[in-house]
């Protein structure tokens, strides 16, 4: 498919009214490096599936060295999620909202 009418298909999904709902899958104090945007995460693992990549790994390479289709996704040219960080970002969308660790 044509990354233009990628982008036109993606573009018409309104994705921002997902974004609370995703927010609520991150800390509210997280440590570490500042994570990727969820509604860009969403939206790159919508693309990959218009795309029919079957292979994160595969479709996370692509994403890294095609600018255009990192901008598609809402990411900026060479800053773009690595395998790991889909993978990560799907275990949240099945574990649902964040809760902390209640160890005692």
């Amino acid at each position: 498919m044509h990354a233009l009418c990628v982008a036109r298909a993606l573009m018409r999904i309104e994705l921002e009214k997902c974004r609370e709902e995703l927010e609520k899958l991150y800390s509210p104090n997280p440590r570490g490096r500042k994570s990727y945007d969820p509604v860009c995460m969403l939206r790159a693992m919508l693309l990959m599936v218009i795309l029919k990549y079957s292979k994160i790994t595969e479709f996370a390479k692509k994403l890294a060295k095609k600018p255009r289709l990192a901008q598609i996704a809402g990411f900026e040219p060479y800053q773009t999620p690595a395998t790991s960080t889909f993978y990560l970002f799907i275990d949240r969308l099945e574990d649902g909202e964040y809760k902390k660790n209640q160890t005692n």
